[in-house]
């Protein structure tokens, strides 16, 4: 198609129905990329398994780590992690793409909707990397498993690891309510989803610090969202 400077091409020369079906078409996508990542996430917990806390004895550290399916389980649940984020951070970018519709020029919310999934991104990768660790390390390293485990050195990366978790979820916290009120702004969403988003993203901000069990709240959340895209992948 030829634009009106004469250039052929595509992009904004291309037809507006072509250009709404590949909106159509992402938003979709997106949406079930948000849903994948919801399950790989519970997938990877599950596979992963649990692990010795910080309260635990010298003995029960060393027992558990003794075990090479132990290992194992952690390898393949950090693994399933990692990819969750890949289809998260898709997730993400169709979520934006979604709010920045209706949003007037040089408007924050869809940046602050960015940031705080970026940094929800990160922050998991380092919450898995901190529990895996040792795993990976036990598996790869011949030196690692002839040396003695320091149970001193397992307990701070659960500990350090239950820190990033907090921080992980504040970001959560933070995508939802940014997402919710620029929803509630430009009609972007339905006002329930809007309204009931802020309810999750309070108790998501206050589980942060006393109830980790929040977390579900965020990962339905995300579902909730994903189906809604894969529904009305258009703002009526």
């Amino acid at each position: 198609m030829v634009d009106d400077s004469g250039v052929v091409g595509r992009g904004a020369g291309a037809p507006v129905s072509a250009r709404v079906e590949g909106g159509v078409g992402g938003a979709r996508a997106a949406g079930a990329a948000g849903i994948a990542s919801v399950v790989l996430v519970v997938a990877g917990r599950v596979v992963a398994g649990g692990v010795p806390q910080v309260s635990a004895s010298a003995h029960t550290i060393a027992s558990y780590y003794a075990k090479r399916s132990h290992w194992q389980r952690q390898e393949a649940g950090l693994v399933l992690g990692a990819l969750s984020m890949v289809f998260f951070l898709w997730f993400l970018g169709g979520l934006r793409a979604r709010l920045r519709v209706g949003e007037r020029a040089g408007a924050p919310l869809s940046s602050v909707v960015l940031a705080a999934g970026v940094a929800f991104a990160v922050l998991y990768a380092a919450l898995s990397t901190m529990r895996g660790v040792i795993a990976f390390a036990l598996d790869g390293s011949h030196a690692f498993r002839a040396a003695a485990l320091d149970p001193q050195l397992v307990r701070s990366l659960e500990e350090a690891r239950s820190l990033f978790f907090v921080h992980a979820l504040v970001a959560g916290a933070v995508l939802i309510a940014a997402s919710s009120l620029l929803a509630l702004r430009t009609g972007a969403f339905a006002r329930w989803l809007g309204a009931g988003g802020l309810a999750v993203a309070a108790l998501v901000l206050v589980g942060a610090f006393v109830a980790s069990g929040v977390v579900f709240l965020l990962l339905a959340w995300i579902v909730v969202v994903g189906v809604v895209l894969i529904a009305e992948p258009r703002p009526t």
